[in-house]
């Protein structure tokens, strides 16, 4: 339906009602970010524990690190994306879980960034 015909068959009161509704139970591609945006904090949050676990067990300490939130894993919509988890630390968690027998994870390393033949 275009703005025209929602002009025409709904009035002002209606139209106040549906935005006061929309601001209790969002509904649009927002919310489906943020929806998703929560699981993949969650599940970020828990290999992140298990990681930091992995690391104790085997004599480590663990870096101190806030946790990550659901903005952390949401479009920025115009914005240049951030990368919430930096991909040398993915590989690094990738080899610790399959050292542990956790799992048979496989994950190439990042490429090396290089600018003229020089490394960043």
């Amino acid at each position: 339906m275009s703005v025209r015909q929602a002009q025409r068959q709904i009035d002002a009161a209606e139209f106040a009602a549906w935005m006061a509704y929309a601001r209790l139970e969002p509904w649009g591609q927002p919310a489906e970010d943020f929806r998703l945006g929560v699981l993949a904090a969650t599940v970020a949050n828990g290999l992140r524990a298990v990681v930091d676990t992995l690391i104790l067990v085997n004599g480590g300490r663990p870096p101190k690190r806030q946790g990550l939130v659901p903005a952390d894993f949401m479009p920025q919509w115009g914005e240049t994306p951030r990368a919430a988890v930096a991909p040398a630390e993915l590989h690094t968690l990738f080899m610790m879980l399959t050292n542990a027998g956790i799992g048979t994870l496989t994950m190439t390393p990042p490429p090396e960034r290089t600018r003229n033949g020089t490394r960043l």
